[in-house]
């Protein structure tokens, strides 16, 4: 096994076990390592499972192509997939980055279930 998946590995294990683990996956290059290398260390994980969880803001025209990208990454991955789409724009007067942080913590504490670990 490589530096990376032993780094995760022993970061996982400093921290209570969970049942199951949800990568906030945006598809960014950040994300997307770090699911590969949760769907590489799975076998040695005491967790029922994984999944990527990917939030389509719809701020952008390729907000779609991002969410199939990243649905056929999890197929690929054999990882459970979820898309959430929100409105990202917000109030007026909120900056669209603000709505589409606090849109995104949002559906990442609904989506959380008793036992599961979300990777950000």
């Amino acid at each position: 096994m490589n530096f990376l998946l032993n780094t995760l590995l022993a970061q996982l294990k400093q921290f209570p076990p969970a049942r199951h683990y949800r990568v906030a996956y945006s598809g960014g290059c950040d994300s997307h390592v770090l699911l590969h290398a949760l769907a590489a260390i799975r076998a040695q994980l005491p967790v029922t499972g994984i999944s990527a969880l990917h939030v389509n803001h719809g701020l952008s025209e390729d907000a779609d192509h991002w969410a199939a990208h990243c649905e056929q990454v999890a197929v690929e991955l054999d990882v459970a997939f979820q898309v959430v789409s929100v409105d990202g724009l917000g109030k007026a007067g909120e900056s669209p980055e603000a709505a589409a942080r606090q849109a995104r913590y949002h559906v990442f504490a609904q989506q959380m279930a008793d036992g599961d670990g979300l990777l950000l």
